[in-house]
């Protein structure tokens, strides 16, 4: 974890089907060089799977810890 963030890695094809889910949503996607279109979301993957040590990972924010 860093700075409030959680990675998770992830492999190549859940990144694939992240990315096919993603383009269901025609109004959320932008043109590059925003990270609302399938090349953004795999670079953001890889730039965040490069800081964790994985091919690609998720970053996700912690709102809550239960023990």
């Amino acid at each position: 974890m860093t700075s409030g963030g959680v990675y998770l890695p992830c492999t190549l094809l859940e990144l694939e089907q992240k990315i096919d889910a993603f383009m269901f949503y025609v109004t959320q996607t932008k043109q590059k060089p925003s990270p609302l279109n399938p090349d953004g979301i795999k670079t953001l993957a890889k730039m965040r799977g490069m800081e964790m040590g994985f091919d690609y990972a998720e970053k996700y924010y912690l709102h809550s810890y239960i023990l």
